[in-house]
């Protein structure tokens, strides 16, 4: 469990402290765009959607979505890494099946 923890705590780390590189950044915003177009091909995937954002009252961010993705930059993601995920402050937790305690 410490090497699995000591390897999370790297990679917050290094959210924090190394920008993206711009390659990754437009992949993921890639991805995040194709998966966004991709889960909308019916009608219910379509009401499911504007129905939930409606109700947060919030529909205009469900149709500008991949617009939005747009305007995040590496310098933002990485402030936000630095703000939010701290390898000191994290919680861990591990699952055993009942009945059976930590090795």
């Amino acid at each position: 469990m410490a090497a699995t923890e000591a390897v999370i705590q790297e990679h917050l780390q290094r959210l924090g402290s190394e920008a993206i590189a711009p390659s990754e950044l437009a992949r993921a915003k890639r991805l995040l765009t194709n998966d966004f177009a991709f889960s909308l091909e019916t009608a219910e995937q379509w009401t499911d959607l504007l129905g939930y954002h409606q109700t947060l009252g919030q529909l205009p961010l469900a149709l500008s979505y991949p617009q939005q993705l747009d305007h995040w930059t590496a310098q933002g993601l990485q402030q936000l890494a630095q703000r939010y995920l701290s390898p000191k402050d994290y919680t861990a937790m591990v699952l055993y099946p009942q009945g059976e305690s930590e090795p």
